[in-house]
């Protein structure tokens, strides 16, 4: 059937200009070509191009959920992402989106896992690839969080793949995860590069906060609330600061809110 339109529409047209049936007889032939190019060129192109934006949407929504899973993105782990994500300037645009969604809700990677499941299915090698560079991700820092592993094991679920590859990965990347200590962590999740990552507002915040992308919501409300006893207007009062002063510690204090506000939920 699929080779049949350009055929039929060639020959009517041919039979309402000329009404000859030779030249129906070439738009036979011209038709009949026109659904070749179209079926075996056009199509395929189309199809393929689109597979691979649905693909990489997919592909890069899962591994920057996953790496969001312990609270944050240590270089190590960007530094593997390029190596298996190739993209250009024009792509770190939908990239920082991707991102930035992950970090508001790191846990709702079903659904991104299920829309790759979909476009491998009937490929599961190409799946089991996905799994095991999604283990070597979460194991760039070091050994794997129960967050991290949770996820995994809910992706290999979604993929339908046989357990001896989930046991496979996790003893390869596990195992064999090299140990780092917290002040490497927190080393690695202070980054310059970190901004495009985790959005530059969230870095401001933390900045205010004076705490690291590592710290936890426990650690941002501790902090938050030293900075609130440190900058009160009825301390700064009793300890003889200026009016110039109190008017300073409120705005700062305004802009503390804000960030205590926006991190509180997101660590």
């Amino acid at each position: 059937m699929q080779y049949l339109l350009g055929k039929i529409t060639f020959v009517i047209l041919a039979g309402l200009l000329t009404q000859s049936p030779v030249y129906m007889v070439i738009a036979l032939v011209l038709g009949h070509a026109a659904d070749l190019f179209y079926w075996r060129v056009v199509y395929p192109n189309r199809q393929n191009s689109l597979f691979q934006q649905q693909f990489s949407v997919a592909f890069v929504c899962l591994c920057s959920k996953l790496m969001r899973q312990d609270g944050f993105i240590t270089r190590r782990e960007l530094q593997l992402f390029k190596q298996v994500v190739d993209y250009n300037e024009e792509d770190e645009k939908v990239l920082q989106s991707l991102f930035d969604e992950a970090k508001l809700t790191p846990y709702a990677y079903g659904a991104c896992a299920t829309d790759l499941y979909a476009l491998l299915k009937n490929h599961p090698e190409d799946l089991s690839n996905v799994l095991e560079i999604l283990f070597a991700l979460a194991a760039a820092d070091g050994k794997l969080e129960e967050t991290e592993i949770n996820c995994l094991r809910r992706v290999h679920q979604i993929f339908k793949l046989p357990m001896a590859d989930f046991d496979v990965y996790y003893h390869r990347y596990n195992d064999e995860a090299p140990e780092h200590d917290s002040t490497e962590k927190e080393e690695d999740a202070d980054l310059n590069q970190a901004e495009k990552y985790v959005g530059p507002e969230d870095l401001k915040y933390r900045e205010l906060l004076g705490v690291s992308l590592t710290a936890t919501s426990s650690e941002i409300k501790k902090a938050y609330r030293n900075l609130v006893r440190e900058l009160h207007p009825d301390r700064l009062a009793s300890s003889g600061a200026s009016t110039a002063d109190i008017k300073k510690a409120e705005t700062k204090m305004a802009e503390i809110n804000i960030a205590y506000q926006a991190l509180k939920d997101s660590a």
